[in-house]
């Protein structure tokens, strides 16, 4: 065998073609379809700017870059190779030499021989072509001694050679360059470069970074610091501080030497539009200080009351806080959900519709419509006082709602119309308590709720939900279980419906459909009996079941249903539920099964068995059993 290498250098092409092509038809699907992945998972922090959102927003990333590179490179490497000229090897064939065909009788191979030695016989020709001729008749005079001798005609069979087995040459896929004598110093230092040094570093900058992050995707000293300062009393406005004071804000964005000018004036500004709205004061806080920690809050809150940040540096910066804000919110709720708590679990998910619609609390719900200004908001609510949500203005007739709404323009009543009809109106029928196999619900049995969701379509009329019984007690031990295999919730379940409305939230960037959060608990003692379920498929309809432990006490109990969207102000909604847990004593009486054990009929073989060992003494007993087990 001999190696050589790729003169040419098309093979090496071949595997850098390979190399690119695995490595670029991935992330350029990646990046075509990743739209369409709906709904936001806060465990990411990717996006992409959403259709409504109105800020500028760059377009040509470095993964854009990096393909659009790629793709050019692959251009170029295919062209290449269409215009390298590859010799390819000519294969010895005494069928072609002699132009007979493969399948000849040795009478034809004979025949066809003294033909064209009668052609190409150096003594037959002119002298001028004698040199082509002779070469020409000693191949002639090769290929006929090929088929015509056995041994010669088996090695050609079998090794495409009248000799036998050949040595044959193996091509490099690399460059005579890449491995030239003077090249030796560059490839082993490009070599050491990346395997010695550029892996090592990667691989410990990557376990370094996986250390210092939870299974959430959020940064230990940021769950340590949300462990330690989360309380049970915590409101809407401490959560607010403690996101500012994540360890994310201080890696990204961080604080520049630029912010030292532009932070003051902005910060007044936020000051003036947050006292001029809501009255309340606007200041740093007096837990969590630091330049990152105040940047953070002076964002937030000029998201939240919709205040111009002034330059392109502080839009993207305000974007990545506030994306970075939802993700936040997920470390907040595994503190709060750990330690049950109910209220607190609620503050998080509205602190979601407040990042997401850019609306602070206490404001109307109407500003997450197009076109509504505050002083819109002032003026509608004036002459129609009970307009307290977009629910229930959706509830109004068209012609209600234009007069409700006559100081819009013709175009933007017809753009507040489009985007009203995609706010969705959930409801929910027949919640059940019952006990499986049972009649009655008796202490500590295992309860199962059941619930039917259904969100309506565009501009439907409101159900109201009807308050059923008094609030509850704290219950028991909880278990959680969400109905896949029921047959008719499979009728309820849209699993394959992708016709959830996209969320409109023109000052976020972030794209996404909305989901829901079901939480069953008990508001008095600011407890949920089960943890709170997310529901992301709820396009039409669907049935969830949880199970939980009964109470140890007969009574009647009531509990509270929760169902909030996760993007969505004044959506919510929720129904108080009771139930009786009753004596175990009051469970209707079963009689107990026959465990009675006939005797085995003399014509079977366990009848012969019994009837032999009858014979030798009567049946065994326990130490018969183990003396035969040993033997």
């Amino acid at each position: 065998m001999k190696y050589n290498f790729d003169e040419t250098g098309v093979n090496f092409n071949y595997f850098l073609l390979s190399f690119l092509v695995i490595v670029l038809v991935p992330a350029t699907f990646s990046q075509l379809f990743s739209r369409k992945n709906d709904n936001f998972t806060a465990k990411t922090k990717k996006h992409y700017v959403c259709k409504h959102f109105n800020k500028r927003q760059s377009v040509l990333t470095k993964k854009t870059l990096f393909i659009i590179l790629g793709w050019v490179a692959t251009a170029f490497l295919v062209q290449h190779i269409r215009d390298t000229a590859v010799e390819s090897a000519v294969s010895w064939d005494p069928f072609d030499i002699l132009s007979i065909p493969s399948g000849s009788t040795p009478q034809q191979i004979k025949k066809q021989y003294r033909k064209l030695s009668l052609q190409f016989h150096p003594d037959k020709v002119d002298p001028a072509d004698k040199d082509t001729s002779e070469s020409k008749y000693i191949e002639i005079t090769k290929a006929y001694k090929v088929l015509t001798d056995d041994a010669a005609r088996e090695n050609y069979e079998k090794y495409g050679h009248p000799d036998g087995r050949q040595s044959y040459d193996m091509v490099i896929a690399l460059p005579q360059w890449l491995v030239e004598s003077q090249s030796s110093p560059y490839v082993l230092a490009l070599y050491g470069l990346l395997f010695g040094i550029l892996m090592p570093i990667y691989v410990g900058l990557w376990w370094s970074r996986s250390k210092q992050l939870t299974k959430e995707g959020l940064h230990n000293k940021t769950m340590g610091l949300y462990f330690k300062e989360l309380k049970e009393g915590v409101h809407v406005a401490d959560m607010i501080d403690l996101l500012t004071a994540s360890t994310e804000y201080e890696l990204n964005p961080g604080y520049k030497p630029a912010d030292d000018a532009e932070l003051p004036a902005l910060a007044e500004k936020v000051k003036l539009e947050v006292e001029r709205v809501s009255g309340e004061a606007f200041e740093p806080s007096t837990k969590y200080t630091g330049p990152v920690t105040w940047k953070a809050k002076v964002l937030l809150y000029a998201h939240f009351y919709r205040v111009d940040v002034g330059s392109d540096r502080y839009r993207e910066e305000q974007q990545i806080i506030v994306i970075e804000a939802l993700h936040l919110l997920v470390g907040v709720r595994a503190i709060v959900e750990a330690y049950n708590w109910l209220y607190p679990t609620f503050y998080a998910i509205e602190l979601g519709q407040m990042l997401v619609q850019a609306v602070p609390q206490y404001e109307s719900p109407l500003l997450q419509l197009p076109h509504m200004t505050r002083e819109a908001v002032t003026e509608i609510v004036a002459r129609k006082p009970h307009l307290t949500n977009a629910l229930k203005l959706k509830a109004l007739d068209e012609d209600e709602r234009q007069q409700a709404l006559r100081s819009l323009t013709t175009e933007d009543f017809a753009e507040l119309e489009a985007e009203l009809a995609r706010i969705p109106q959930i409801s929910l029928r027949n919640p059940t308590f019952k006990v499986v196999g049972d009649e009655i619900i008796t202490p500590r049995a295992i309860m199962t709720f059941t619930v039917e969701l259904t969100t309506k379509g565009p501009l439907a009329p409101i159900t109201p939900i009807t308050p059923k019984a008094p609030r509850p007690s704290a219950l028991g031990d909880d278990d959680l279980d969400i109905d896949e295999e029921d047959d008719g919730v499979d009728k309820l379940i849209n699993r394959n419906n992708p016709d959830v409305p996209e969320v409109y939230a023109p000052y976020t960037s972030v794209c996404k459909h909305s989901f829901w959060w079901l939480v069953l608990g008990d508001p008095k003692s600011n407890r949920f009996t089960v943890d709170p379920v997310r529901i992301t498929d709820l396009s039409s309809s669907k049935s969830v079941k949880l199970q939980f432990q009964a109470p140890q006490e007969p009574g009647t109990y009531g509990l509270t249903l929760y169902i909030k969207s996760d993007a969505y102000i004044g959506s919510d909604i929720h129904s108080e539920l009771e139930f009786v847990v009753s004596n175990a004593a009051d469970l209707p009486y079963e009689s107990e099964p026959d465990d009675d054990i006939s005797e085995p009929e003399v014509d079977s073989l366990a009848g012969q068995m019994a009837q032999m060992r009858n014979q030798q003494g009567g049946p065994a007993g326990p130490d018969d059993d183990q003396t035969s087990d040993d033997e």
